[in-house]
């Protein structure tokens, strides 16, 4: 028996096909290189190659010692980061030069990951100044968010059905997850100043910093503090815009289960953050901390292109649906 015609899903394009493989490929290239700059920073191996850029020690490839290969490994994973999303942006302009989206997403990742090995090179130079680094760390979440949208756009909505949330609905989305994004943001970049000022390691006890709110005596308490403050801000506006999702989650497909990995993430952050305090901040549980940062971050960004592009595809589909009512009445049993 032949299947209705509303079963039969047309074949993807293999260059769609390769594009979704390569942003993939690069949000978990950014992804290891946010974690590699993480150890090179928990190990103070920032300066193993030296002030020289982009050779290390003079070398292009150096005589390697523990810190010397860390150091050296995130410079070439930067490397990799830069090829892969020229060739996204390649692809994109070939392909999807039409679909702003994705031209403008991938044009904008293009530029963040050279303004990123810029200020990589800067940072180098002058020898890890933290206002450098916390901009360097800044444009490689950037990255994430700009990649993300270029993935989520790749995707064929009206193959998948989804819908989207009226206007009105959205209006409260828009806030929810604005803020989200917001409070992420300034709690990964909180926790890099907090590093940078060498304020990570005062309060050695959680969730109070030595019994209270705000000691006494180092400006470096506070800002310690203020990095867990941001992050209980931020938890709070996560769980909003979570129940925001979940109510909605009927019109875009997979919203709610993408917003649930966020929920979990959030709380294994806090477990992780509490983790690092009572281990006396152990080099790998500063690197875990950073890298589930950078994925509660992905996932925001996935959630929030995908409700954003989704809506703009149903609206598009919507109007073709009307338009076919309209020239086959046979069809009207389907609304």
């Amino acid at each position: 028996m032949e299947r209705p015609l509303s079963q039969i899903k047309p074949p993807i394009d293999k260059g769609v096909s390769n594009f979704r493989i390569l942003t993939i490929l690069g949000l978990i290239a950014v992804f290891i290189q946010i974690a590699l700059g993480g150890l090179v920073r928990a190990t103070n191996s920032g300066m193993a190659c030296g002030d020289d850029w982009p050779l290390c020690g003079g070398q292009l490839v150096p005589a390697f010692n523990f810190e010397v290969l860390l150091e050296y490994a995130h410079r070439v994973s930067g490397g990799v980061l830069l090829i892969l999303i020229l060739i996204i942006f390649i692809y994109a302009w070939r392909l999807h030069r039409n679909n702003s989206w994705i031209f403008r997403s991938s044009l904008a990742s293009l530029f963040l990951v050279i303004a990123g090995a810029a200020f990589g090179a800067a940072t180098v130079i002058s020898e890890l100044g933290w206002g450098l680094r916390m901009i360097h760390l800044a444009i490689a979440e950037g990255v994430i968010a700009s990649l993300a949208f270029t993935f989520v756009a790749s995707l064929n909505f009206k193959e998948f059905g989804l819908t989207s949330p009226t206007q009105g609905a959205m209006a409260s989305g828009i806030v929810y997850m604005s803020g989200m994004l917001l409070a992420i943001f300034l709690l990964i970049l909180s926790g890099s100043l907090m590093v940078g000022l060498d304020a990570e390691t005062v309060c050695g006890t959680w969730p109070l910093c030595l019994g209270t709110l705000f000691p006494q005596g180092d400006s470096r308490y506070s800002i310690h503090m203020g990095h867990r403050l941001i992050g209980i801000v931020a938890g709070v506006v996560m769980i909003l815009a979570f129940l925001w999702i979940w109510r909605m989650r009927e019109w875009v497909s997979g919203a709610g289960r993408i917003a649930l990995v966020i929920l979990i993430l959030m709380i294994a952050q806090v477990f992780v953050g509490a983790v690092l305090v009572w281990t006396g901040f152990a080099p790998g549980w500063r690197v875990i901390h950073l890298a589930g940062g950078t994925l509660v971050w992905l996932s925001a960004c996935i959630l929030f292109a995908t409700l954003f592009v989704s809506r703009e595809t149903a609206d598009h589909k919507e109007t073709d649906f009307k338009h076919s009512n309209t020239s086959f009445g046979e069809f009207n049993s389907l609304k």
